[in-house]
């Protein structure tokens, strides 16, 4: 795995709730779309959702030290 990817997948709480925030935006997104329902409040709550996701990848549990020096 390279460098980027190997750090989404080294705190499993995060990566879930990052995943998930991004799938349920993503389906409502989907959902919008299929029945033709656009509304701009939804839209901008799901951009909210996708982003805070991808923040939630890329984020360290609140019981993680920093660094690379084990603890």
């Amino acid at each position: 795995m390279t460098g980027a990817v190997r750090k989404l997948f080294v705190s499993w709480k995060t990566t879930a709730s990052g995943a998930s925030a991004i799938a349920l935006a993503l389906g409502d997104l989907l959902h919008q779309y299929a029945t033709d329902s656009w509304d701009v409040s939804r839209l901008g709550s799901d951009l909210i959702g996708i982003s805070t996701g991808i923040g939630l990848l890329f984020a360290k549990d609140a019981n993680v030290t920093g660094g690379t020096v084990k603890q």
